[in-house]
Formats: C-alpha cells, sequence, structure tokens
C-alpha cells in the first residue's frame, strides 16, 4: 500500500480510492490503517440481497493533494490511470 501511495502522490492525484466489500473486515482493517475514510457504498453491485448477504460494496478514499488533481484508482492491488 506504501507503494500505491507513493505511486498517487508522485502522479499528482488528489485522492487513492480503494474498494472492498463489507464482509471483508480484515481489508477494511487494513485500508483504514494507512489513513483510508469510507466515501461511498453501492448495497446492489452484487445482488438485490447484498445487505441482508453482508457483501455491501465499500469505497474508501484517502486524501493525497488538493483538488485540482486526479484521482488514481486501485484494483486487486494494481494502479489504474
Amino acid at each position: 500500500m506504501k507503494h500505491a501511495i507513493k505511486i498517487a502522490k508522485d502522479k499528482g492525484s488528489r485522492m487513492l480510492i480503494v474498494e472492498t466489500q463489507t464482509c471483508n473486515v480484515p481489508a477494511t482493517r487494513f485500508y483504514v490503517k494507512f489513513g483510508f475514510e469510507l466515501i461511498g457504498f453501492d448495497s446492489a453491485t452484487y445482488s438485490n440481497e447484498d445487505i441482508e448477504k453482508r457483501e455491501v460494496r465499500l469505497e474508501l478514499g484517502l486524501k493525497l493533494q488538493p483538488r485540482n488533481a486526479r484521482s488514481v484508482r486501485v484494483v486487486c492491488g494494481v494502479v489504474l490511470d
């Protein structure tokens, strides 16, 4: 994660955004440890029963730069432009 944050900062990104599920508590704790905060969720990404299944999609973000910079997404540990 430190490497992804460095790459995002070097590219002038304003925010690093990651995605996980509410059922993935270890991942959520990992991201929060690095300073990520909840910025959004989707209660119907996977099915119409996401809430009942406890599989709600979470978006967490880490603010890096002023608002005029761009965002970078990390999917499965890969930094995307």
